[in-house]
């Protein structure tokens, strides 16, 4: 069990709101353009399965934000340096590339912590 746990301190790692977005972007050119779109931006709800396992402690609320702040710091890095994300500004009208980056991740911030009230609080309760 305990190494299940570590696999979901690496699920942060991964740049969901980069890759959403790079979906979004590149994907007008494909002939599936909404499957991939879609998939894209929802895999940035995927953290929100990580919560589960931290169902019995307040330290979940942490590590949820702690988390969103790793994926939020590498996606704006990976964003500012490996895209031309003037060039992309046009096509993410209103916010921008890192703008629409970050709001992704505060929605997603939002979704988890939500989640994580309601099985906190849903298991508080049954016992």
């Amino acid at each position: 069990m305990k190494s299940i746990n570590k696999f979901f301190y690496i699920i942060y790692l991964i740049p969901y709101s980069y890759i959403a977005l790079i979906l979004d972007y590149f994907g007008k050119k494909s002939p599936i353009y909404s499957f991939i779109m879609i998939l894209g931006y929802l895999s940035v709800l995927t953290p929100i399965f990580v919560v589960k396992f931290y169902k019995n402690s307040l330290l979940g609320i942490l590590f949820i934000i702690l988390g969103n702040f790793i994926n939020s710091g590498i996606s704006f890095i990976l964003i500012k340096f490996f895209t031309n994300y003037t060039e992309y500004d046009y096509y993410f009208k209103p916010f921008g590339m890192l703008r629409l980056s970050v709001f992704l991740t505060i929605l997603s911030l939002i979704l988890q912590i939500i989640t994580y009230i309601l099985i906190y609080t849903k298991n508080k309760y049954l016992k």
